[in-house]
């Protein structure tokens, strides 16, 4: 769900939800309960550059994220359609849970994870944008 979206004040079940199930999942395989400065900067990280290679020209106020792209040089290029990063997802998935493949690096996981992360973003983004003009309609 997107972040404005989900800060909003009709969605606090939501996100309080959202804070069971991350803690539930990261006590079952033994992560922190909070999350750690390294996945939040990442999180930051992956909103920046979908915002500056995906979104086009941005209203003021984005400037305050550049600073997660400083050192990043890498570009989204093309996203994929849902069924296609489903399937990329599914594959990479498996492959890497396959105890003969365990040498991947972070970034492989993080290039695969932050397209798929991207496609449903901005999947979820026009499905909002479309009930929101069928709303106001």
């Amino acid at each position: 769900l997107a972040r404005p979206i989900k800060r909003l004040p009709e969605l606090v079940p939501y996100r309080d939800a959202e804070k069971r199930l991350q803690s539930a999942i990261a006590v079952n395989f033994g992560l922190p309960v909070d999350e750690p400065e390294s996945v939040q900067f990442a999180d930051k990280t992956m909103l920046a550059m979908e915002a500056r290679d995906l979104m086009g020209t941005l209203l003021p106020g984005w400037e305050k994220w550049d600073r997660f792209l400083d050192g990043v040089e890498y570009r989204i290029g093309r996203t994929w359609a849902p069924g296609e990063a489903e399937e990329i997802f599914i594959n990479r998935f498996n492959e890497l849970k396959n105890p003969i493949r365990r040498n991947i690096t972070i970034a492989e996981a993080a290039s695969v994870m932050g397209k798929y992360a991207a496609t449903k973003r901005i999947r979820k983004a026009a499905q909002v944008e479309s009930s929101l003009f069928a709303d106001a309609a």
